[in-house]
């Protein structure tokens, strides 16, 4: 099947968003929070659920709607798939950990390697491949600033980023 990939750029507006649902779909990072239903909801790193260190514990990220994002997690209808241990030992029951590859190009459909890439969105894209989809639809990859924004939510606003990471994220599709 196709499989739908939803990043988070200012192109993935709610009518995108809304064009997939029902359709086999992936919800990158805080995507998930504007796609709550989708079949799976893929992050990399534990910083999407937990926070800044605070008193030697990290402490639970907020949504901005003041949700927490690990009881977000531990409501999620959806499965759950990680890189990050974090997650994974804290939602034990909840999150599918998986490990990640970094190799030069994209595994063939099916294979049980996952290419682990600098963002979330490319080794979501490598995820769908693994589980064989037949063509991956990338949708919110805008990778540049579109209209003074980076993202199509504010889930990020205040965090702190090296300049551009854009090139990076660019360049990493090699292969």
């Amino acid at each position: 099947e196709t499989v739908f990939v939803l990043a988070s750029g200012p192109s993935l507006t709610p009518d995108v968003i809304e064009s997939v649902r029902g359709r086999p779909t992936i919800a990158v990072n805080a995507t998930v929070l504007a796609a709550p239903w989708v079949d799976v909801w893929f992050f990399t790193d534990n910083g999407i659920l937990f926070g800044e260190m605070e008193g030697g514990e990290r402490r639970h990220r907020q949504a901005r709607d003041g949700r927490s994002m690990v009881e977000f997690a531990r409501n999620f209808g959806g499965r759950i798939i990680s890189m990050a241990r974090k997650a994974k030992a804290a939602l034990p029951d909840k999150v599918l950990r998986v490990e990640g590859s970094f190799m030069p190009r994209f595994p063939a459909p099916g294979g049980r390697a996952i290419r682990q890439g600098v963002s979330s969105g490319q080794t979501a894209i490598s995820l769908a491949v693994s589980c064989r989809a037949a063509r991956v639809v990338a949708l919110g990859f805008d990778m540049r600033m579109v209209d003074a924004r980076e993202h199509h939510h504010d889930e990020y606003a205040g965090w702190l980023r090296k300049p551009s990471p854009y090139q990076d994220f660019i360049d990493a599709f090699r292969g």
